[in-house]
């Protein structure tokens, strides 16, 4: 017959079992805090870049109003051009009139977290540039948006659009 282990040996396996089981709920717990530290940094950046992303878009939200106000005058907009030469700001005149291409202190679009209470979106400058030779043009548009963090950093973010047009002349009658 066998001998059956003393009671000596069966307390030697319990408490190296109790010592893997501490050492594997230690590191089970290591990770999870790891883990959780990984997560509290992520998120103010993840919050920053929402942020900037949402600066992005009414950036180029701005962009397209002033391209399609160029479309629909743009009468308006050429007889500033040529004036511009005489008056540098008629160009600017020709968009930031328009209440709705100056947006300062822009509530409607404030922050989903909270720490941006107002955003600045405006058309900086509108430009065209004529290649005479092949009747073409290109309309630039350059959009700047901006707010201020929670540390008082401004963020700001350009848009820049360029687009090709075509002037068609008409012939009197």
């Amino acid at each position: 017959m066998k001998d059956r282990p003393t009671g000596i040996g069966i307390i030697n396996r319990k408490g190296v079992a109790i010592i893997i089981s501490m050492v594997f709920a230690t590191l089970l717990f290591l990770g999870a805090l790891a883990y959780t530290n990984m997560l509290t940094r992520s998120k103010p950046q993840n919050i920053v870049l929402d942020e900037r992303v949402k600066l992005d878009f009414l950036a180029q939200g701005m962009s397209e109003l002033a391209i399609l106000k160029f479309q629909l005058y743009p009468a308006d907009f050429y007889a500033a051009a040529s004036a511009a030469t005489a008056f540098p700001a008629a160009i600017n005149d020709f968009v930031n009139n328009d209440v709705s291409f100056r947006r300062l202190n822009f509530t409607e679009a404030n922050s989903n977290y909270g720490f941006v209470k107002t955003l600045n979106v405006f058309v900086a400058s509108m430009a065209v540039f004529t290649q005479n030779q092949y009747k073409e043009e290109a309309l630039r548009v350059i959009v700047e948006a901006n707010y201020q963090d929670l540390k008082g950093t401004v963020v700001t973010k350009n848009a820049v659009r360029i687009v090709k047009t075509t002037r068609e002349l008409v012939k009197p009658f």
